[in-house]
């Protein structure tokens, strides 16, 4: 038995003991000294991992979040099979680490919040025996069905998510174009605001918040045909748009077909990566001048984004056969869409980028005019 830790050191030295107590019996430890991004010691892991039965990973050294860390392991155990073992500091239903690793396949973890060293102990010798396997384990089944319960609320609805590799990257224009081209095809779609960009409000007598969302700007701004301040909800333009992330439950009990979510920027410290991996179609808007183009290659060579297609904004016509040929040097072209010219969020402008997109169809619809809209507060 050969069992490989890469961690802290001496968060593992209840596995070098169980190892050296079972050393007549063939059991060898090894280790890795580890912290920052785990994906740095990828090639070592893989070098090293051949004649092993077992990886323990501890997953407090490191910056990467739980989605990161999880598409590596799994990424490592589809290269040599070799069975990982996943240290968490607790498993809990709200554990993103542990919903992580399950969601990828990965089941045989250590639970470090739990008991003295001889339980760490008894939970290694489980995991290699199979224990778990066969009998099953109380905490674990207990994320599986919380896992479950999530998929049973959100499968009577399609969820697109939509984020940016900058800011003002054209995120929400595309979040509201989709909503738009969705609702012009027969579906019920709105626009989820599920963000922490803020802008200032500078009309402190009629608001008095001194940062807003997109939504509650346009909502003081523009005002629209319906508002619900109570449901955080906003109809403007033919758009059905909700701002309030606490009543996000509620959003599951309406009948929509389709819910877009824009998600705002992905590096930003609000973006809740694990949730934007569970919808059922990614988008990730990028843009291809130069100040802003490595941002596009950095999340496409990301693999936990290797599902999510990219539109690439402000891309002049005769740009985009350079700009493909740089993707497909990542083998990232294939997913690559670009948009058009758009100057009002509200009025649709490319059908057939969204048919394609989105893998929809339906009877064309009539074109938009565009309107000019009237400020709120020209209208007092």
């Amino acid at each position: 038995m050969r069992i490989l830790y890469i961690g802290d050191r001496a968060r593992g030295v209840f596995i070098e003991e169980v190892c050296k107590s079972n050393a007549n019996d063939g059991w060898v430890f090894d280790f890795i000294e580890a912290s920052g991004h785990l994906k740095t010691y990828e090639p070592e892991l893989l070098s090293k991992l051949a004649g092993y039965n077992y990886v323990v990973y501890d997953t407090e050294p490191y910056i990467d979040d739980a989605e990161d860390l999880a598409a590596i392991i799994e990424s490592i155990y589809k290269a040599n099979a070799v069975t990982p073992i996943v240290m968490v500091n607790t498993i809990n239903p709200t554990n993103t680490m542990v919903k992580a690793c399950l969601n990828r396949g990965i089941k045989s973890f250590i639970n470090l919040g739990v008991g003295s060293v001889s339980d760490l102990k008894e939970q290694l010798v489980k995991n290699i025996s199979n224990y778990y396997e066969a009998n099953g384990r109380e905490e674990v089944n207990q994320v599986k069905e919380t896992i479950e319960e999530e998929k049973v609320n959100i499968s009577r609805f399609t969820s697109i998510a939509v984020v940016g590799t900058e800011h003002r990257i054209g995120t929400t224009t595309q979040a509201i174009q989709i909503v738009k081209f969705l609702t012009s095809q027969g579906f019920r779609a709105c626009y989820v605001e599920i963000n922490d960009n803020k802008y200032t409000n500078r009309y402190l007598s009629q608001e008095s918040k001194d940062q807003l969302s997109y939504v509650e700007k346009l909502k003081l701004m523009v005002g629209g045909e319906v508002e619900d301040s109570e449901r955080g909800y906003l109809r403007t333009d033919g758009v059905d748009m909700f701002y309030k992330q606490d009543k996000l439950a509620d959003l599951f009990k309406e009948d929509y077909d389709y819910l877009v979510y824009d998600y705002g920027m992905y590096r930003s410290a609000g973006f809740n990566k694990t949730a934007f991996l569970k919808d059922d179609i990614k988008l990730i808007c990028s843009c291809a001048n130069v100040i802003e183009f490595d941002g596009a290659i950095e999340i496409a060579t990301n693999p936990s984004y290797n599902s999510a297609k990219l539109i690439c904004s402000f891309s002049a016509q005769k740009d985009r056969e350079d700009v493909k040929e740089i993707f497909a040097e990542y083998n990232a072209d294939n997913r690559l869409y670009f948009t058009d010219y758009t100057p009002d969020p509200y009025v649709l402008t490319n059908i057939t980028l969204y048919k394609e997109l989105l893998k929809t169809e339906a009877e064309e619809p009539t074109p938009e005019e565009p309107e000019k809209k009237k400020w709120k507060f020209f209208k007092r």
